[in-house]
């Protein structure tokens, strides 16, 4: 084999390299948007923001995968990490209501 191309085995540095600054601003954007969302967690109440806190932790650590592998161009790995990105946005926006849905005593 005479060519070779090496990728940089982080996924940040290899988005930048191939899309270059709007992959920079993209990331950025998604980097305030996980921000807002552990804020809005933070302001809920323990038994509200149990579930979205789950969700951000998976994600996390999905994200941290990113810095050494590439898990998000597994189109399974990616589907799992925007199930987890929506479920953790909709808790911090106010949640299912599963705690408010009680049952009424007969």
């Amino acid at each position: 084999m005479r060519d070779y191309v090496n990728h940089a085995h982080n996924e940040y540095l290899q988005w930048w390299l191939e899309a270059g600054v709007p992959a920079l601003v993209a990331m950025a954007l998604a980097a305030v948007a996980l921000a807002l969302t552990a804020r809005g967690l933070a302001l809920r109440r323990a038994a509200q923001r149990a579930d979205g806190v789950a969700a951000l932790i998976a994600l996390l650590a999905i994200l941290a995968h990113s810095t050494v592998d590439y898990p998000l161009r597994t189109p399974a790995l990616l589907a799992v990490a925007a199930a987890l990105a929506g479920m953790a946005a909709a808790e911090a926006a106010g949640g299912s209501g599963r705690s408010q849905r009680r049952a009424i005593p007969a």
